[in-house]
């Protein structure tokens, strides 16, 4: 019930925006209303050549849910937080749709939990902004009557927003298995060994690409070839 009014609050929240830019927005509400949910999954993907929005994909992975498309709407509430990551309502349905299909929690690090906090963009912000106070700091030092005030607040800024910069650049290559049972292969070729299945809506970091496949890292000694159609990447290339 709890995902249910989630996701009817989000559609009301955003219905007078994008329809008034967007008509397949609309035609995508209205689809999801009438639980014909891959039209409404047509008409939120078109939308996105005309720009996105933490809304539309939040939209777009409840209806990718509903069809049955666990991998899809996992990438999709993923990539909505790379825009809103306090978002409960998209924090909310991701936990959910994590627990229903049997997930196992991911790990949370203090790093990860400052991401969290705000934007990579915000982040970029607010370091860049504590690093020139520091340095403005240092070439006026002898005209500073009160210098502790100006540099330790600002190393600490500097310090502080360096980690989820970090963590950000460690998650670069994070992708999504968007398909049932992908095969994890020992060699790039569709004729290579299968060591195991990777379930739907796993997290991987993607380290290579080679002939239409990519070496991926799933745990500590898990990783293999994975073909290239069988995952997105969380945070698309070009971004």
């Amino acid at each position: 019930m709890k995902f249910c009014i989630l996701i009817f609050l989000m559609l009301t929240k955003t219905y007078s925006i994008w329809a008034q830019v967007n008509p397949s927005f609309d035609e995508g509400n209205n689809a999801y209303m009438h639980q014909d949910f891959t039209t409404a999954i047509k008409s939120y993907q078109a939308c996105l050549s005309q720009g996105e929005s933490s809304s539309l994909r939040f939209n777009l992975g409840n209806a990718y849910f509903q069809n049955g498309n666990i991998g899809p709407a996992i990438l999709e509430y993923e990539r909505a937080l790379q825009i809103d990551p306090r978002n409960k309502g998209i924090l909310t349905n991701l936990e959910y749709v994590r627990k229903k299909s049997g997930l196992a929690k991911e790990k949370s690090t203090f790093g990860d939990t400052l991401l969290q906090l705000l934007t990579i963009d915000t982040w970029v912000w607010i370091t860049s902004f504590a690093f020139w106070t520091l340095i403005a700091a240092l070439l006026f030092y002898k005209l500073l009557r009160h210098r502790f005030f100006f540099y330790f607040p600002a190393s600490l800024i500097l310090c502080l927003g360096t980690i989820p910069l970090l963590v950000a650049h460690k998650h670069a290559n994070d992708a999504i298995i968007i398909k049932k049972e992908t095969p994890l292969l020992t060699s790039p070729a569709p004729t290579s060994e299968v060591t195991s299945s990777i379930e739907e809506g796993s997290r991987v970091s993607v380290k290579t690409e080679y002939n239409g496949f990519f070496f991926a890292h799933l745990s500590k000694n898990k990783e293999g070839w994975i073909q290239k159609n069988n995952l997105g990447f969380i945070r698309e290339k070009g971004q």
